[in-house]
């Protein structure tokens, strides 16, 4: 099983940085960005991305359920 990594806030300014170090290191479909809105960023056109909230627990969790997520950063 490949390791999934999900980046919440990867449309600030350390999370575009830090998404695309992983993406290069572990693969583009195995790092799954997100943040609270979908802006018009290389993080969001580069690869997997998804709107989540942060705080929205429920959500989170489906999210780590259909996408077999080992990670959160």
């Amino acid at each position: 099983m490949s390791t999934k990594i999900l980046i919440i806030g990867a449309c600030g300014q350390i999370g575009t940085e830090l998404t695309q170090k992983l993406r290069a290191i572990y693969g583009t479909d195995n790092v799954i960005a997100s943040d609270i809105r979908k802006l018009n960023t290389d993080v969001v056109n580069s690869g997997p991305f998804e709107v989540v909230n942060a705080l929205d627990f429920i959500r989170l969790k489906i999210l780590w359920k259909n996408t077999k997520l080992m990670r959160f950063i």
